[in-house]
């Protein structure tokens, strides 16, 4: 085995400069860089080189497949809530048209008005939140 000539194998070598209380200033030396980059060419995988950053990696694979699983399941979940408000806002158009036509006809059980009434207070959307419902009182209540 040679001796490095720069830095006598200790690793660091004299820069040449001193620091103000008179100490030499030592820099790496090029021989430790050779070593290092003939391991590095030997074997350059992250796990023997940047194992805190291959532990991460994996934990980020793991989170990541965690949320993807986690995305799927809320995407399937509002695929059936969309159908329902499709349903809902088209028996919304089919009551208004409906009301339109037959007014002041009283809607009959089975007809279309009536399964939109039907609908809506299954999923609890009539009335209004900004509207107090003691106090509401519509043109039968008010006689």
């Amino acid at each position: 085995m040679t001796t490095c000539h720069e830095c006598n194998d200790t690793g660091h070598r004299d820069s040449g400069g001193t620091h103000p209380w008179g100490e030499p200033v030592y820099m790496p030396c090029d021989c430790k860089d050779a070593e290092i980059g003939r391991q590095w060419r030997e074997d350059s995988s992250l796990e023997k080189w940047f194992p805190v950053t291959a532990e991460r990696l994996a934990a980020l694979e793991a989170e990541n497949a965690a949320l993807k699983r986690e995305a799927h399941t809320w995407w399937t979940a509002c695929a059936g809530a969309t159908k329902v408000q499709e349903e809902l806002a088209m028996m919304v158009r089919m009551l208004t048209s409906s009301l339109k036509r037959h007014w002041p006809h009283a809607p009959q059980p089975g007809d279309i008005p009536s399964r939109a009434m039907d609908l809506l207070r299954k999923h609890n959307l009539l009335g209004s939140p900004l509207r107090d419902e003691s106090s509401n009182r519509g043109p039968q209540q008010g006689a």
